[in-house]
């Protein structure tokens, strides 16, 4: 059994303190504002990316509640597969968005576009390169059909948003920690049987636990 232990490399600030108060995605609210503070032993590894207009924030969704296999689309009244939704209850409760950079203030970065809670844990800042990350045209299941494109997709989207935040799902929040004093993520693994599919290197899917300080939390 492999553990892998993930350090937060800075704290995300918001003006969401609870679920319902978050889009659903922060294309929904592309102008509201947030930043990024990332601990000064991480600081060097912002240098030149203020030569980027959007960035990939991974993150760690600390507030919300058990993990899931399944659960329900904002569109749909069908449970799927949780890996074919954006539900945040999901093994290793990991997030991940794309925002716009507005400013860098040293070790600080303000970006817009933002949908996650306040003092969510960020473990991770990767430039959006549109030639690496944007498929020319990629397909996605529509609500009650087969797969369409994202044009038409997007009308569903945007005649649907009032329905997503009545779907919304009820999240328990738990207490917000103060920047600076977060834990390490424990991340265990699970031996994968033999005759597995190589591209499967050590495990499948890790469970994800938050530990306290100097704890080690093996689930």
């Amino acid at each position: 059994m492999e553990t892998i232990s993930v350090k937060p490399v800075g704290v995300l600030r918001t003006p969401y303190r609870s679920p319902a108060e978050a889009p659903i995605q922060g294309h929904f609210r592309p102008e509201v504002q947030g930043e990024a503070h990332v601990f000064e032993e991480f600081a060097a590894a912002l240098a030149d990316v203020e030569g980027f207009s959007h960035l990939t924030l991974l993150y760690y969704f600390d507030r919300a509640g058990e993990e899931r296999l399944t659960a329900k689309p904002y569109l749909d009244d069908v449970e799927r597969g949780v890996f074919a939704t954006r539900h945040p209850g999901r093994p290793n409760h990991l997030g991940i968005t794309t925002v716009r950079l507005l400013e860098r203030r040293g070790s600080v970065l303000v970006v817009a576009g933002v949908d996650m809670l306040d003092a969510t844990p960020l473990l991770d800042i990767k430039p959006y390169v549109p030639a690496f990350d944007r498929e020319p045209e990629p397909l996605e299941p529509s609500v009650h059909g087969p797969k369409t494109s994202v044009g038409t997709s997007a009308e569903v989207r945007r005649s649907g948003v009032s329905s997503w935040r009545k779907g919304r799902p009820q999240i328990q929040p738990r207490r917000i920690m103060k920047c600076g004093m977060l834990s390490p993520i424990s991340i265990t693994r699970m031996p994968v049987p033999s005759g597995s599919a190589p591209s499967v290197p050590s495990g499948s899917a890790p469970s994800v636990s938050r530990s306290k300080p100097g704890a080690s939390i093996v689930k």
